[in-house]
C-alpha cells in the first residue's frame, strides 16, 4: 500500500542514531504504525519512515518531550507531508505543553477576572480538557457579565477546540448565605456552595478534578486558612495553576493569550457584587460548619446542579497561528 506521512522525522542526529531509532519503533505499534526501514540518507545515516493508517497530528500544543543530550544533538530534521519531504534546518520555540485531553477532564471556575482565563490556559496546556463553571446571580449581575465570561470563554477555546460552559443558577443560595451567616464569613461559605456545586458538575461531566484561578494571599478567600476552609467540603482534586505567580504575570500571560482587554471589561459577577467589607482571612472550618446548619443548602445545591444551563463556545476560525 502506500505510504502517508504526517509526522516529524529526525533525519541527522550525531552519535545517537541507535538510541533516537529505538525510542521511535518502540512508540509507533501503540499508535498502531508498523515501523520500516526505506532509503540510505547518506552512506552513513539512513532515515525511517512509517507505513500505515493516516497520523492527523495537531501541532498546536505539541510537547515533543525530547531528552535535552538528543535536543543538543540535534543538526535538522526533515518533515514529511503526504510523500514530501522539506528538509528544516531551523526551530522556532512553540507554546509548550502536551496534546489536549491526554491529561484527562477539569472543571474550571470561569469568572470575568483575569486569572480564571490564564487558569484555563495553563490547564490546557498541560493537556486536561476543560469545561467551565459560571456563576450567575441575576439580578444583581448582568447579562452583559455574562456575555463577557462566554467571550473568554471563546477566546481560550482557540488552544482547545469547542468548550462546554455551565452556567449556574446562584443567587437564591446566594442570598440564603448573608441571610444565615455572618458577613464576615460569606465568601468563605460561597465559596464552599461552589466548589460542592462544582464537585456535583465534575461527578456528572465525568471530570477528574476542579481548577480554578486563585493566587495565594491575593485577596481575603485566598489565603491559605481560607483553601483550607474552601477544600474541606470536597474530596476532588483541586488545582491551582496561578497560585504561586504575582499579579504583574498572570496579567503578562493573559495579554499574552489574548484574553487581557476582555477581562478588564467593567461588568461585576457575583463575587465582586457580593464582596463583604470586611471578609474574614483566617476562617475556621467549626465555624463555617455552624453557619451551614442553619439552613438546608444541600437542597439548595442540588438545585443549582440540575438547573444549569449548558452552553457550547466555539473558536473564532483565524488565519494565523494561535501560537
Amino acid at each position: 500500500g502506500s505510504i502517508r506521512l504526517f509526522l516529524v522525522i529526525f533525519y541527522y542526529i550525531r552519535g545517537m542514531k541507535e538510541y533516537a531509532t529505538s525510542r521511535v519503533a518502540n512508540l509507533l505499534p501503540h499508535l498502531g504504525y508498523r515501523f520500516i526501514h526505506a532509503l540510505e540518507a547518506s552512506p552513513v545515516h539512513r532515515r525511517q519512515t512509517f507505513q500505515g493508517k493516516a497520523l492527523q497530528v495537531n501541532l498546536r500544543g505539541l510537547d515533543r518531550r525530547m531528552p535535552q543530550q538528543l535536543a543538543d544533538h540535534l543538526d535538522r530534521y526533515v518533515l514529511f507531508l503526504q510523500g514530501r519531504g522539506e528538509r528544516v534546518t531551523d526551530r522556532v520555540r512553540g507554546a509548550g505543553g502536551y496534546p489536549v485531553g491526554v491529561g484527562g477532564k477539569a472543571m474550571v471556575l470561569l469568572s470575568g477576572v483575569i486569572d480564571s482565563p490564564v487558569a484555563c490556559y495553563l490547564m490546557m496546556k498541560r493537556g486536561v480538557h476543560i469545561e467551565c463553571i459560571h456563576y450567575a446571580s441575576p439580578p444583581y449581575t448582568s447579562q452583559n457579565a455574562q456575555e463577557k465570561v462566554m467571550e473568554l470563554a471563546r477566546l481560550v477555546s482557540g488552544y482547545q477546540g469547542d468548550v462546554l460552559v455551565h452556567v449556574v443558577p446562584f443567587t437564591d443560595l446566594q442570598l440564603a448565605i448573608y441571610q444565615n451567616a455572618d458577613e464576615s464569613y460569606a465568601i468563605t461559605l460561597m465559596r464552599r456552595m461552589m466548589m460542592r456545586i462544582a464537585t456535583g458538575l465534575a461527578k456528572k461531566r465525568h471530570a477528574q478534578a476542579i481548577a480554578t484561578g486563585e493566587s495565594i494571599g491575593q485577596v481575603a478567600s485566598q489565603t491559605l486558612e481560607s483553601m483550607l476552609a474552601i477544600n474541606d467540603v470536597t474530596n476532588m482534586p483541586i488545582i491551582r495553576p496561578v497560585v504561586c505567580i504575582d499579579k504583574v504575570e498572570i496579567i503578562d500571560l493573559s495579554k499574552k493569550i489574548g484574553t487581557y482587554e476582555t477581562s478588564i471589561l467593567p461588568y461585576e459577577d457575583c463575587c465582586t457584587i457580593f464582596t463583604p467589607k470586611n471578609p474574614v482571612t483566617k476562617p475556621r472550618v467549626d465555624k463555617c460548619e455552624k453557619y451551614e446548619t442553619k439552613w438546608d443548602f444541600d437542597k439548595m445545591v442540588q438545585d443549582c446542579i440540575d438547573n444549569t444551563e449548558d452552553i457550547w463556545v466555539h473558536p473564532v476560525k483565524v488565519e494565523e497561528d494561535l501560537f
